[in-house]
Order: structure tokens, then sequence, then C-alpha cells
């Protein structure tokens, strides 16, 4: 019985796996040529053995669009699907800690590749389409296991070149320095999941990967966002894509942060939370990586324009995200949010209102989640003084 937020999210992956499962014969052939985005993919399987390797669609050329979902924002998901079904994981399995194989290393290459790099890939067997969702990336084809790889034709982006040779350089600064120089986040995380940074290196699955770049980036704006001003104003703002619709408010007090979400499973809504305040969140997230990718959103923003202040974000799913593709679309999706015009109101309770008149569930369902009530009635010596 679905009865909470977690096994709602469980069964829309659960739709993917068993899409793919009824279509075994979406590739037939034992070997795949064509240019990989370039993209990788470390799974979680049996740590620290893992099964890793790259993904690889059947044509050539700039293939880029299939894993960069920083370009996806607005889309619909029937693209994603089509990107995501068009790519072919290659596994090995390979222990996590052992980082100068040469197999470890082309992937490495690979992830580091600034454009679509070739390869040329040969299964030991059929290939199979069962259980390749995780919620945290986005999904992919089948997969099968690796008899022989060969990449080619490989053009390094030099900034991840430096960081990747630079073996004095924490796995944290070398992400933090990448994301500050221009790097897409969904390449930081990558090159993180094959073991390209920091002083004692392993493969990280990519889920693991996914969560733990957004939290780095996120906390080292966070420590900036703490020494600036309070915002002086009430702001709503809203996005929606995908079947996802993104409210955020932002108001002045000293930073904290709360993220609601709920899922619709057979007319009633299903919520899970999570919140910090100035001292930071304490894990595991109810909410999963979604946490972290709205709070690196929300702390982009605030950081950029160089404020601090309170910040919740609900996010109310419809039926129409039947399967859900990665927490990058929660991420994109409150930018797209905070990139648009905002609406200025005068009180906690008016930006509650324009809030939640672009949501289905009203406000006091919303406001009575634990992650959104902490940071919402929590006083700050500021309020006080004000």
């Amino acid at each position: 019985m679905i009865t909470t937020s977690r096994d709602a999210r469980l069964a829309a992956l659960e739709r993917w796996n068993k899409m793919l499962s009824n279509n075994p014969g979406l590739f037939s052939s034992n070997n795949i040529q064509g240019s990989s985005p370039p993209s990788v993919f470390v799974g979680s399987y049996g740590y620290p053995h893992v099964l890793a390797g790259p993904l690889v669609p059947p044509k050539f050329g700039d293939t880029s669009i299939l894993d960069s979902p920083e370009s996806w924002t607005g889309r619909p998901i029937s693209d994603i699907i089509q990107y995501r079904m068009n790519l072919v994981r290659g596994i090995k399995s390979v222990p996590a800690k052992v980082t100068t194989s040469r197999y470890v290393e082309d992937l490495q290459d690979l992830a580091m590749g600034g454009s679509p790099t070739d390869a040329d890939i040969t299964f030991s067997g059929s290939l199979r389409g069962v259980g390749l969702a995780d919620g945290h990336s986005a999904p992919y084809g089948p997969a099968g296991k690796i008899q022989e790889s060969h990449i080619s034709n490989i053009t390094p982006d030099k900034r991840i070149q430096r960081c990747y040779y630079d073996t004095d350089l924490k796995a944290s600064e070398a992400i933090t320095h990448l994301y500050r120089t221009g790097t897409s986040i969904s390449s930081i995380q990558k090159c993180f999941s094959v073991g390209m940074f920091g002083t004692e290196r392993r493969l990280v699955p990519t889920k693991w990967s996914i969560t733990a770049t957004d939290d780095i980036i996120s906390k080292h704006m966070i420590q900036k966002i703490q020494e600036y001003h309070m915002i002086d104003s009430h702001r709503v703002f809203a996005f929606a894509h995908m079947g996802n619709s993104y409210s955020v408010i932002i108001w002045p007090r000293r930073w904290a942060f709360g993220f609601s979400e709920a899922w619709f499973v057979d007319g009633n809504a299903l919520f899970g939370s999570d919140c910090e305040l100035g001292r930071g969140f304490v894990g595991p997230p109810n909410t999963a990586g979604a946490y972290y990718a709205a709070r690196l959103a929300v702390a982009e923003y605030m950081e950029q324009n160089q404020f601090q202040g309170g910040a919740v974000v609900i996010r109310e799913i419809s039926p129409d995200y039947s399967i859900p593709v990665g927490v990058w679309q929660v991420r994109e999706g409150i930018r797209a949010a905070l990139q648009s015009d905002c609406t200025i109101c005068h009180s906690m309770d008016e930006s509650w209102n324009v809030s939640c008149s672009r949501m289905s569930i009203p406000k006091d369902a919303w406001q009575s989640q634990e992650g959104i009530s902490r940071v919402v009635r929590q006083k700050t010596i500021s309020d006080y003084i004000l």
C-alpha cells in the first residue's frame, strides 16, 4: 500500500523499470558503436565492488543533449524518456578503491571529455532492461556486461584535467573550484563518481555523487551567504515543468531553509519535508536527494544577489510526472523559478496566499509540514530587535 511520499516515489520508479523489462528487444545486438555524450554511470549494488561503465547511444555525432540536464528545463517528459532510452549502459564489476586500472582510467578520460566521445563496446551476453531507475540520476536504457570496450577521440576539458592531476587537492575543493569556473554540475558529478578528485580517490556510486556534489557546493555557498545582510522584502517565485509545480518564498531573516513535496496517489496528497536552520542539516532527508538539489538552487540565488534570508520551497507533483527523471529537474526547475519575475509581498501571510494560489493543495496543508513550520515559526534575535 502506498502511504507516504517515499512509497509514491518508489512506485513511479517501478513504472520506468517495468517499461524497460517489457521491451527486451530494444537493442538486440551484442555490440554498440556511437558517441557517448560523454556519460558514465557507477551503480551502488554490491558496494565496495561496483558495476561501472559508459553510457553510449547507437549513433555518432553530437549526442550531448542525451546527458545534459541543464539543457532539459521546460522540455516535455516524453523528450527526456526518448533521450534516455537511447543510452545503453555498459557494466563491469570493479573494486571502488582501485582507480588506477586501465578500464577505470578509460572511464575517467571519458568523463573528462568536453564533447561527445566515440565508443565501441562488445557485450558478453544480451542486454537487459531491469532495475535501472534510482530516482537520483536521469534514467537510461538497457544494460549489458562488457566483454571489450574501446574509447577514442577524447577532447578533455582543461579545467577538469587540472583538478584531476592535482592529487593534493581535496575532493570538496576540486568540486567547488570547478563550479566557480563554470563547469556544469552534471559534469562535476560524473567526474566525482569515477574517482577523479581528492587525495584518497575511489569510485562513488552515481546516486551518491549527485547528492554529495549538490551538498558540497551548497554548503560552500551557505557559509558565504551567512555573512551577507538580510533581504529587505518578501519574494515569491514559481515555475512548472514535467508535472512538477514549484513555489519559492524568500523573506527577511537569518539563513534557514525548508523543503516540502507532495505526491498524489489515488487523489490523496502524500507529503515529505525537511529543513535546516543556521547550523545546517543533519540527515538523511525524508525527501532524499531532492532536498539538496533544491537547497543548491536557493543558495545559488542568494549568493548571486549577495543577501541572506529564510526560504521555503514547496513542490507539488501531479500524476503527469509518471516516471521520475532524476533530481536534476528539481534543481533546474527551482533555478528557472528564481530566474523568473518575482511577486513582491508585504507579509508572510500574503506570500503564502500568492504561493499557494498556483497549487491545488491549500496553504494550511503545506504549513503543517514539520520541515516548513519549523523554519517559518522559529524566531531569531533579529526578529525581536526589529
